[in-house]
């Protein structure tokens, strides 16, 4: 273990000062990036974004209970739950972003690529499933995305199966199952029934509010549907079998085509 630095005296920590040291050095290096900006005059014309891939990591012998990684949220990284695709993104653009300022926007990922676009006078390429959230960059009123979409093969929740989550609003609903093609009924969605949390009262999503929304679920669902693309990530889709195959689910024509000849 380490026997320098900021927490060498930890002893009671093990492994953990291993990972308490690799979040210091980040910090550290991303001091470095800003002061850098900072030094040439560059600080107002450049955006810093930061955010993790995914959720609090549990792996290499780390616990992410150790530190709270996840604080008020269920699960860590490959849970479906909101510990595992839920994470902290920071914004810094002086002179555009007023410090201190907090978003309630929802921003995934896959919505950089339009954003970036929509910044650098660019064109968002036609398929791209991403949504600028440069307006909310600006301080300017957003309308929330349409829903945000996850799965995972193996996630935390069924490390032999899979699942799917879709977010509407504080609304979010947690699919997990058999992995497709892997037994009689296993397929998409991956459940027949949805575990529905409000997020805006049950943070940690621990009440089952599934009966209580049949809409939202029926909705949730067709999102599932419509969302996944059939491959053999994650088990297989039988073709004639219980996944029904939609051309929707394939980047285009011909990969809908490749799938049947194969």
């Amino acid at each position: 273990y380490y026997t320098a630095g900021p927490y060498a005296k930890e002893f009671s920590w093990g492994i953990e000062k291993e990972y308490a040291s690799a979040v210091t050095e980040i910090d550290t290096q991303i001091g470095i990036v800003l002061a850098a900006l900072e030094s040439f005059n560059l600080e107002k014309d450049t955006l810093v974004l930061f955010a993790s891939d995914n959720g609090a990591s549990n792996e290499g012998g780390h616990s992410y209970a150790f530190f709270n990684s996840s604080g008020p949220l269920r699960g860590y990284k490959r849970s479906l739950h909101e510990g595992g695709h839920r994470t902290a993104f920071i914004a810094r653009w002086p002179g555009i972003i007023d410090p201190g300022t907090l978003s309630s926007h929802q921003v995934t990922f896959y919505d950089f690529l339009a954003t970036a676009a929509e910044l650098g006078g660019g064109k968002i390429p036609e398929g791209n499933d991403g949504t600028s959230f440069a307006p909310t960059l600006r301080g300017e009123t957003q309308e929330l995305r349409p829903f945000v979409y996850h799965e995972y093969c193996a996630p935390n929740e069924n490390k032999l199966g899979w699942g799917q989550a879709v977010r509407i609003g504080n609304l979010t609903a947690v699919c997990v199952g058999p992995q497709p093609g892997s037994e009689p009924g296993a397929g998409v969605p991956a459940c027949q029934t949805p575990l529905v949390y409000d997020l805006a009262v049950d943070l940690h999503q621990d009440y089952d509010i599934a009966e209580q929304h049949p809409q939202f679920v029926q909705q949730a669902m067709k999102i599932m549907t419509e969302e996944h693309v059939p491959g053999e990530y994650c088990g297989k889709a039988l073709l004639g079998g219980n996944v029904e195959l939609d051309i929707r689910n394939f980047e285009d024509a011909e990969d809908y085509a490749a799938y049947f000849r194969g």
